[in-house]
């Protein structure tokens, strides 16, 4: 006679048979479908999304249909089949934003001109750096001396 060992929960080993699990985002019509493996947990998918496209997992949050209403997804739990994401417009990656968008190196004759070319424009948002803590530029700092017709 054989005798059956029964294993209570978290004991057996996880399961690999390979699925598929389509991503929805929420108010939206895009998708993406993810091979994954039955015992995928939701914080596995929320570190990839989060990874792919440079957000934190606690923005993202997963729910799913559970009959005739939405059951959100706890990060514990193995993920569903058709799962609806939100906290993200799209799976591709937002541009990134930044508070000056412009740098203009060297704060000599063509910096400042560029940056006064920027301010015509309407342009607020940018920065002059110089290696010097004056503005002017090599041929006004080290390069004139009295005799030049620079000063």
């Amino acid at each position: 006679m054989v005798q059956y060992k029964i294993l209570g929960p978290g004991i057996q080993p996880a399961s690999q048979t390979p699925v598929e699990t389509e991503l929805r985002i929420l108010n939206s019509t895009e998708s993406l479908t993810l091979p994954v493996v039955t015992s995928t947990k939701v914080i596995e998918l929320k570190e990839y999304l989060s990874q792919r496209l440079g957000i934190d997992t606690d923005n993202l949050h997963f729910v799913h249909r559970v009959g005739c209403s939405w059951r959100k997804q706890l990060d514990h739990e193995e993920v569903g089949r058709k799962v609806t994401v939100g906290g993200i417009k799209s799976f591709k990656p937002e541009k990134m934003t930044y508070a000056d968008p412009f740098l203009i190196i060297g704060a000599g004759h063509i910096g400042l001109r560029h940056g006064l070319y920027l301010l015509q424009r309407g342009f607020k948002d940018f920065v002059i750096v110089d290696r010097r803590n004056k503005v002017g530029g090599t041929s006004w700092i080290s390069q004139a001396n009295k005799t030049s017709k620079l000063q």
